[in-house]
């Protein structure tokens, strides 16, 4: 009875199917401008996207959308904007897997500043609060952004 059993269970181990997805690399850029400047970015709003490389899921030049999922502005102290975008689908509503995270640029000058090893670093350090730190900016055949997807 104890080997019927086993046999059965190995038997049921082995018929199982493990089934992984392919992943894809997606490279997009921008249909517009866009920037987190403009002071009307806000989470839940649609980008679109257009699709530079051919794969086996989507086709060049196929315009796709992503919905912000989260948004942090850019703040003093020199804090960068950021920006999650997911929950990507095609124009015929089909789902894309994948997420794009950006991060504004940093500020060479005054960080090179802050290198220099002299007493004033301490003034600039509480001054600091002047800096504002920097925006997103996406161009149109410009930028080229790329994430995962699952096919």
């Amino acid at each position: 009875m104890f080997l019927r059993i086993l046999f059965i269970l190995i038997a049921f181990i082995t018929s199982i199917n493990f089934v992984k997805a392919e992943e894809y690399l997606l490279t997009v850029t921008p249909v517009s401008k866009f920037s987190t400047s403009n002071k009307n970015v806000y989470e839940g709003d649609e980008i679109f996207f257009k699709v530079e490389k051919d794969t086996k899921i989507i086709k060049k030049d196929a315009i796709i959308s992503g919905i912000i999922t989260s948004y942090e502005e850019n703040g003093i102290y020199g804090k960068n904007a950021k920006i999650i975008i997911s929950n990507f689908k095609t124009q015929d509503n089909r789902k894309i897997s994948g997420s794009i995270y950006l991060t504004g640029g940093e500020h060479k000058v005054f960080q090179e500043f802050l290198e220099v090893d002299n007493t004033f670093n301490a003034l600039i350090l509480l001054f600091g609060f002047c800096v504002r730190g920097s925006e997103i900016n996406l161009e149109p055949d410009n930028d080229s952004l790329e994430f995962f997807t699952e096919g």
